[in-house]
């Protein structure tokens, strides 16, 4: 200890975002380790997640949630046709718009 504060001077300034690289290595040091499938889990991911980071292998833990984040997106894209299609039978079947009963489209004051 007392020899490393002599040498504090003598190095360079710490990085700014320690605490974010800190996070980012305690993650990855769970990950691999095989601890964050329990973790992974309670945020509420797809078993296959949660399975892949058991494995302790990042490569199978990213490519899990990126085809669990492919599957999500088709499904609110098909989701979202749905709804268009729905919004399309909406119109009158007649061809007609919303038009006043007596023929006239603008309001008027009496």
């Amino acid at each position: 200890p007392a020899s490393a504060q002599r040498l504090k001077p003598h190095l360079p300034p710490a990085p700014p975002g320690g605490t974010q690289d800190d996070a980012a290595n305690q993650f990855s040091s769970a990950l691999t380790s095989g601890q964050m499938g329990p973790v992974i889990s309670q945020f509420g991911l797809p078993a296959e997640v949660a399975a892949a980071a058991n494995t302790g292998d990042m490569q199978a833990f990213f490519k899990a949630l990126e085809s669990t984040a492919n599957q999500s997106d088709s499904s609110k894209s098909k989701d979202e046709d749905t709804k268009d299609d729905d919004k399309k039978d909406d119109k009158p079947k007649d061809g007609k718009t919303d038009e006043k009963k007596d023929g006239d489209g603008a309001m008027s004051l009496d």
